[in-house]
């Protein structure tokens, strides 16, 4: 268990852009993974659960920022975003039908201010801001890839396939990360919202600071769509934990907030002593592509540490803070939106009502009365139209991780998505409803997939591409899906569903050219997990004993030994693909990263005549990168 959190901490390392130099020694020794060849994949699908988890703005007095910079930090959100990727914990959470369930672990995620994200939106494109900009994508990747290339050199002279393999794989969970690493909130997707508002303040600080940043908050200049009072807000007083004169303040100012501005409010023991068993933090993984870009080009003598305590501290705060106030507050909240918009809409009245509607509404009014709710000229809902209402419960119950109450509610908010052709909210409903479908799922009929999943992609990717023009959006959704199809239990039949969405992402041109390479890959790795069931049973008892032909008739005939398992896996579709992918990253540009993906074809290709002849385009790019590397 220890070998495999040193992986992941490495695979967390080189997610957010810092030395790869100092992890090395993470992986001192080899360990098996957890999940086997499904490790990358299932890597996939807890980033993805992080990147939908609930949203925390952090307010922070001066006195605080200044006590985050001593310890080397921009910020006391920087200090924050780390702890958020994962608490470990068993929070208790209560499902639509209040079934109590256990989370093993839980994450948030903290970001800036309202009025800083807002305003660098209002600067940029408004409300259908992409996801991130492919130049900077591309050169985001192109940085990363030189960066480690040289201790994949090593590694591989080493004989260190284990860490030669985790460097290999943090390339494309390094890129599937950029797709839900973005801060932009737009009008159609609550989940990006903020449920809670974090404020913090130190000991010296007055009544009159706090009293300030709740005004602060409260007064923040958010659009229209938006509300403010849907966010909880939390305050927080730092104190040092070795001064008892700051101890007696930190209480006193807690008090005060309490009766006066009846929020309420948490103490944060620190110790402010650098020296005090300082230990480095994994860096947050979820970094914008620009955020990062900005971080790699600052230079910084070393990385940031805190007090082993402090740590301690700070994690038990959050665990108190998630348990006793975001989690029952996201509770109450789903139960009375359930009550004021979904009870309703479900009763025979609501149902009666709505045929009605549809089929008499016309004669006496406006064609499109009905659709008041929505300002086709903004592209948004009011903030508290029941539309907005109804995706917002879907959202924050996919966020406390009950998928089948959320997936039902994202089905009736694209019905009235589709009426009033609110075609941003209708794609994004449509993907999140899939998302539903497949998180809470081990595995999935064929029925479910052919009627219900692949209709809703269709429609959602269509409806980005086609209606909006947000294919940075249609790329998240695609990639998304693809990786937790891959997590499924049966590789056979829904491998090629994975296949089928990444091979569309690169026909409609959706990514550049390192992005279509890595592409190329994942659909070679996802070949290599389909092994029917019957496949494994032969291997599992190791009955795979046939003999090869003495002497056959044609010397260039292929020898087949595993004729047992024969057309029941896609090994050689998998090393194709990898030789597409070596071909697409070019020899003389990426020399070491064609090596790696020819080196996956060994076991297909290595002996066989064809492959290795004059000419062939396998042995091109096999010599071609052995002379770059060799330059």
């Amino acid at each position: 268990m220890a070998a495999e959190l040193a992986v992941s901490n490495v695979l967390f390392h080189l997610n957010a852009g810092h030395d790869v130099s100092s992890l090395l020694s993470m992986t001192s020794s080899p360990t098996s993974t957890q999940y086997g060849p499904k490790r990358s994949s299932f890597d996939c699908k807890q980033m993805v659960l992080s990147s939908l988890s609930p949203k925390i703005t952090v307010h922070a007095s001066e006195s605080v920022d200044t006590l985050a910079t001593g310890f080397g930090f921009h910020s006391f959100l920087q200090l924050l975003k780390p702890f958020g990727d994962k608490i470990d914990h068993k929070f208790q959470i209560k499902d639509s039908q209040l079934v109590s369930r256990t989370a093993d672990d839980f994450s948030v995620r903290f970001c800036a201010p309202l009025n800083d994200i807002f305003s660098v939106q209002e600067a940029e494109s408004g409300s259908k801001t992409p996801l991130f900009k492919h130049t900077s994508l591309e050169l985001l990747m192109s940085e990363y890839i030189q960066s480690i290339d040289q201790h994949l050199k090593k590694a591989q002279e080493e004989g260190n396939t284990q860490l030669t393999s985790v460097l290999k794989d943090s390339i494309y969970l390094k890129f599937f990360t950029k797709m839900l690493s973005s801060s932009v909130m737009t009008p159609f997707e609550p989940i990006n919202h903020p449920v809670a508002s974090l404020i913090f303040l130190s000991a010296e600080d007055s009544y009159d600071n706090a009293r300030q940043l709740l005004i602060q908050f409260k007064t923040s200049k958010v659009p229209d769509y938006f509300l403010t009072d849907d966010i909880l807000p939390l305050f927080v007083v730092i104190h040092d934990v070795l001064n008892e004169e700051q101890a007696e303040k930190a209480s006193q100012l807690r008090e005060h907030i309490k009766k006066q501005l009846f929020v309420d409010t948490f103490i944060l023991p620190l110790t402010l002593d650098k020296e005090s068993h300082p230990t480095a933090l994994n860096p947050p993984v979820l970094t914008s592509v620009d955020e990062e870009l900005q971080n790699s080009h600052l230079s910084f003598s070393s990385a940031p540490k805190l007090p082993a305590a402090d740590i301690t501290s700070i994690y038990k705060l959050l665990k108190e803070i998630t348990q006793k106030k975001i989690i029952p507050y996201m509770e109450t909240k789903i139960s009375t939106w359930d009550e004021q918009v979904i009870a309703p809409r479900k009763s025979i009245t609501g149902r009666f009502f709505n045929v009605g509607k549809k089929y008499f509404g016309n004669k006496n009014q406006n064609q499109n009365e009905h659709t008041t709710n929505y300002n086709a000229e903004r592209g948004y809902y009011g903030k508290v139209a029941n539309e907005t209402l109804t995706r917002k419960l879907a959202d924050w119950s996919f966020m406390l991780r009950d998928y089948r109450y959320a997936y039902t509610t994202y089905e009736l908010a694209k019905k009235d998505f589709l009426s009033d052709k609110a075609w941003a909210y209708l794609a994004s409903t449509q993907e999140m409803a899939a998302f539903s479908l497949l998180m809470g799922a081990t595995n999935i009929t064929s029925k479910l997939k052919n009627d219900t999943i692949d209709p809703l992609l269709d429609s959602s990717n269509y409806t980005y591409l086609a209606r909006c023009g947000m294919k940075t959006y249609a790329l998240r959704s695609i990639l998304v899906v693809a990786e937790l199809f891959c997590t499924l239990r049966d590789s056979w039949s829904n491998g090629p569903a994975a296949i089928k969405w990444i091979q569309k992402a690169i026909d409609d041109k959706l990514v550049g050219k390192a992005g279509k390479s890595l592409l190329l890959e994942r659909i070679g790795y996802i070949f290599s997990l389909c092994v029917s069931s019957q496949a494994r049973i032969i291997m599992s008892r190791k009955l795979i004993k046939d003999k090869p032909e003495e002497e056959p008739a044609n010397s260039l005939k292929l020898v087949k030994n595993n004729t047992a398992t024969v057309g029941l896996t896609r090994n050689r579709k998998a090393a194709l693909l990898q030789v597409f992918a070596a071909k697409n990253w070019d020899p003389v540009s990426h020399p070491l990263q064609v090596q790696l993906c020819l080196a996956q074809t060994k076991g297909v290709y290595n002996g066989l005549s064809f492959a290795e002849r004059d000419g062939s385009l396998y042995r091109k790019l096999q010599d071609t990168a052995a002379k770059s590397l060799a330059a």
